[in-house]
């Protein structure tokens, strides 16, 4: 999908808003997501974001992904 900083950044967006409450599993796999983008993810997992997550494929977490994964129960990989 060619999902990047940018793509991450919007779909946390649309989380934010209301879309996708009862996502379990989301797979970012394959896409060229930065250190931006992770930062992004890792601070609306750490707020609270993404709740029902369970399961997330990013391919290369970042330290910081993974600790917030990991403080909420969250398997990344």
């Amino acid at each position: 999908n060619a999902i990047g900083d940018a793509g991450v950044a919007a779909l946390l967006g649309a989380i934010a808003g209301g879309a996708l409450p009862t996502l379990e599993t989301l797979n970012l796999g394959g896409n060229p997501i930065g250190a931006a983008g992770q930062a992004a993810l890792a601070a609306a997992i750490r707020g609270g974001g993404l709740g029902r997550l369970e399961r997330l494929f990013i391919g290369s977490p970042s330290a910081e992904l993974r600790a917030a994964c990991e403080g909420r129960g969250i398997d990344v990989g």
